[in-house]
């Protein structure tokens, strides 16, 4: 037997849908119902890996 989430699929779903259109990661709690809402910033570290290899691992001072 499930136990009943304290919101509703569809306020999780809404919320997800809602954080990907403001470009943030929505970390959600289900028990006593957090929500934090993170900001995307994959693509900049994927480009600042980029240019660490691009100079051969050596940070630019």
């Amino acid at each position: 037997m499930r136990k009943p989430l304290a919101i509703s699929q569809r306020q999780i779903t809404a919320i997800c849908k809602g954080a990907k259109a403001a470009g943030c990661i929505a970390e959600l709690v289900i028990g006593g119902v957090i929500v934090r809402l993170v900001p995307d910033r994959r693509d900049e570290l994927e480009e600042a890996q980029r240019q660490i290899e691009e100079n051969d691992g050596l940070e630019p001072w």
